[in-house]
């Protein structure tokens, strides 16, 4: 792997870089459009469709500055219809030389200083007489000042991947003004996952190309910093799987592939010592390599107590070893201080040091977890020179416009004030969001523009301004059901590092089916007032994400409260028979339309969401089906007027599918539990056993669970979940396909912060996870109450050609700090789903 660092792209002296965003206080605003023609104070290039410009760039120009040339020379044919010759000779014959990545003859005074002023990967356009010079202290600075070039005086403008994102207007002369432009990033590093590589390569080059044309740089290819999990590089078993003493209580990784879950022994010397001569050698190796990642390995596998204090001394030792080594040679050294190592260290780290904090950002719309974060953030300025945010913008597996570039937009400009000098973001687009990629691009240029001028202004680009309000009040809409609504829901889990991106999307039960029919309205009056043929194709683009999203909003089988009278009851079922057959036709749709997705370099879903059993269902909606059921078996166990109303729909409902469903209700009285032992009455070899049930094996070391007879919902025991970290009881049963239907008590107290997740992992005869029906992930009432929550599914017969042979109930309890948590009345039902 090929890192490059601050020091390469950023090579002014460290305390200029590491001061933040505030280094860069004066930021240039950003300009669409051709310049207006100002009689004297223009400079022309195209004249009436005739080229009166050159481009030189010099002979050892990198492949990379040599794609963005000839991008500035495709631009310019596409909106004048000449191309202007391209050289590399600097005194070449024309009207005007434009200098590309240097500076020639004529070009204007004192242009060295200024360029060696620049922060980052800023740059400058400097007409002066007859030249204008495009360039940047690094080369990342020049391409971006040519993509500058393109959108603010050509007026070309990149809105999403692809031709049909790129907006070219026309016209046959173009003007540039001859006043200077300095322009210069608030963050020093700026990376959209997974648009990693250079432009126009890796899986996804359409953005790849996108992501440069909107200064973003690729993780992989030019950004200043690396900081991703590392230290399994460091360590390899391979090498000294004979010294167990250098690995986290002499643990040794089963091989060189074992990335996760270990950690070195941080308190032992000798890891110092041999970190230092791996780093060393590989600096060596690579003269130009300017950055390290000292990131912790995923997946914990700390010391027994372990203290963050270790792991930053640890680190502060190393920078000292290699510098030690290598003398003045700059080098900057990324990491992750996220769940164990996020807690602020009692000493300074090495200035050379730059601390990644994991956080989705959209949690700062809470008022108090935004809080909480900024003192955090706050705390660490204090230890160390440079800060770096890691955020979570997903997009890919989020079924419906995921827009919150406001929330964003705070936490940008907030962080260019604070220390800030790095942003990193997971996106996997789904590119049916529209703006949101786009307007934060450019906020992490230049977070003091208005995001809100930003989005209208994208939508006007994108279908014209007779459809752009249409369009505006759409991703409008959804952005206030993000900031506001889907944070104040239960769908949104305070204090988790990301929100469930590919787990239950309970955010769909926030819809209703009138705001559904409205975004439609919305889509369909921005479809029918684009003007031109490239504003129609992205309406009907985005309208066909949007067929995407309607179709999983309306599928999405809904939860439904158990029913308490038979009118409530009779109610459920005669919605199910009513509107099965609809909602079956609607999740076909959309998986017709994801497969159709992902042969579209535009449409592709990054994020797969089939790929995720719970984003993925067949129409029917299991809590429906038993929220009948379950009444039947519990209040008409001999029937009644419900059992009546099943069995004449049951004959007589018009549809197949409406008298399937009444069917499989009346079928499914006499199911019982799955789970053995369900309420923990049973003890094993000792009082704190209860099998079949098991702490989960994966659970991680902290975590334990056991039979207490302290506590019970009903009956005289349950189990106990203690500890901190991740995990808790377990139990394999013999899978069962169809509808399923997992209940489970819980009781925490008050100070017990923790989640819980629970479900089934679907396993098939070699013990390998196929898929899993599990709930979202739940805060928990701290109430010292009993509750019961319930998580329905779809259990198939078979994943991937897989049968699924078996089924593990899994309860997994998550808590930062050790925690009491007592669980009863596990039972899992599965009934067979209706033949049609």
């Amino acid at each position: 792997m090929t890192n490059v660092t601050l020091a390469q792209h950023v090579s002014v002296p460290r305390r200029t870089i590491l001061a933040g965003a505030a280094a860069a206080a004066a930021l240039a605003a950003t300009g669409i459009g051709h310049a207006q023609a100002e009689p004297g104070r223009n400079r022309r290039l195209i004249n009436n469709g005739v080229a009166e410009c050159i481009l030189i760039h010099q002979p050892d120009a990198s492949a990379d500055l040599l794609t963005a040339i000839t991008d500035l020379a495709d631009r310019f044919e596409q909106v004048t219809g000449a191309r202007p010759e391209v050289s590399t000779d600097p005194e070449a014959t024309a009207r005007t030389r434009i200098y590309l990545g240097f500076i020639g003859p004529g070009a204007g005074p004192h242009l060295s200083a200024k360029v060696n002023s620049l922060f980052a990967d800023g740059f400058l356009i400097t007409p002066f007489l007859d030249t204008v010079t495009v360039i940047g202290r690094l080369e990342g600075g020049t391409i971006n000042g040519i993509h500058e070039f393109v959108e603010r005086y050509l007026g070309v403008v990149s809105l999403l991947p692809t031709t049909v994102g790129d907006h070219i207007p026309t016209s046959p002369t173009i003007e540039i003004p001859k006043a200077e432009l300095r322009s210069e990033p608030a963050f020093a590093m700026r990376c959209f996952s997974p648009m990693n590589q250079a432009p126009g390569e890796g899986p996804y080059p359409q953005m790849t190309t996108w992501a440069a044309r909107n200064r973003l740089q690729g993780l992989n290819h030019n950004a200043p910093l690396a900081f991703h999990h590392n230290l399994f590089s460091l360590f390899l078993p391979s090498k000294y799987a004979d010294r167990p003493e250098l690995y986290a209580n002499g643990k040794v990784p089963a091989s060189d592939t074992t990335t996760t879950g270990w950690q070195p022994a941080f308190t032992n010397p000798e890891t110092v010592s041999v970190a230092v001569a791996e780093i060393v050698a590989a600096l060596t190796a690579e003269p130009d390599l300017t950055t390290f990642s000292l990131g912790v390995n995923d997946g914990a596998g700390y010391e027994v107590g372990f203290v963050p204090d270790d792991y930053y001394r640890w680190v502060n030792d190393v920078i000292a070893g290699v510098r030690a080594e290598l003398g003045d040679r700059e080098i900057t050294y990324g990491l992750l201080a996220y769940r164990q190592v996020e807690p602020v260290p009692s000493f300074d780290l090495d200035p050379a040091v730059v601390p990644f904090f994991t956080e989705e950002r959209l949690a700062w719309a809470d008022d108090d977890l935004r809080a909480a974060s900024q003192a955090l953030l706050q705390q660490w300025q204090q230890r160390a020179a440079g800060l770096g945010l890691y955020d979570y913008l997903y997009g890919g597996s989020y079924l419906i416009p995921r827009m919150h570039v406001g929330v964003t937009a705070d936490a940008y400009r907030w962080a260019a004030e604070h220390g800030v000098i790095a942003q990193y973001a997971e996106v996997y687009p789904a590119w049916g969001e529209g703006p949101k990629n786009w307007v934060l691009a450019k906020l992490q240029w230049d977070p003091s523009l208005d995001e809100e001028e930003l989005t209208a202004q994208w939508c006007t680009l994108a279908v014209g301004a007779a459809a752009a309000p249409s369009l505006l009040n759409y991703y409008s809409f959804f952005q206030e059901f993000w900031e506001t609504r889907a944070v104040d829901s239960p769908w949104f889990v305070p204090g988790s590092t990301y929100q469930g991106f590919n787990t239950l999307p309970r955010y769909l039960e926030l819809l209703e089916p009138e705001e559904i029919e409205q975004c439609q309205t919305w889509i369909d009056q921005a479809v029918a007032a684009a003007d031109t043929a490239a504003q129609q194709a992205r309406a009907d683009a985005l309208a066909r994400t949007w067929q995407y999203y309607r179709a999983s909003a309306l599928s999405y089988p809904r939860p439904v409260d158990q029913p308490t009278t038979p009118a409530e009851a009779q109610a459920i079922l005669q919605d199910a028979a009513d509107h099965t057959a609809e909602r079956v036709e609607l999740a076909e749709e959309r998986t017709v339309l994801e497969a159709e997705f992902q042969a579209d370099p535009l449409l592709i879903m990054t994020l797969r969401p089939s790929r995720y059993p719970q984003l993925a269902w067949s129409g029917w909606n299991p809590s429906e089906f038993w929220a009948v059921a379950g009444y039947l078996r519990t209040q008409e166990p001999d029937g009644g007027p419900v059992t009546t109303e099943a069995e004449r729909l049951a004959a007589e409902h018009p549809a197949a599918t409406g008298r399937a469903v009444a069917q499989s209700v009346l079928d499914a009285r006499a199911v019982g539990s799955l789970t053995v032992n369900s309420s923990f009455e049973t003890a094993g070899a000792t009082t704190a056993e209860a099998p079949p049930w098991r702490n989960l094996e994966r659970s991680t070391q902290t975590r334990g669970s056991a039979r207490d007879t302290s506590q019970a919902a009903t009956g005289e025991a349950s189990a106990v979940v203690t500890g901190r970290g991740w995990g808790g009881p377990s139990q394999l049963v013999p899978a069962a396909h169809g509808f399923s239907q997992l209940v489970v008590s819980y009781r925490a107290t008050t100070g017990n912060v923790a989640s819980l997740q629970f479900g089934t992992d679907l396993l098939d005869a070699t013990g390998t996870i196929r898929g899993t029906v599990r709930s979202a992930v739940r805060s928990l009432t701290r109430d010292g109450e009993w509750h019961q929550l319930v998580v329905n599914g779809e259990i198939p017969a078979n994943i991937s050609g897989r049968d699924i042979t078996d089924i593990s109930v899994v309860m997994l309890v998550e808590s930062p700090a050790d925690i009491e948590v007592h669980l009863d009345d596990i039972e899992l039902y599965v009934a067979p789903r209706p033949e049609l």
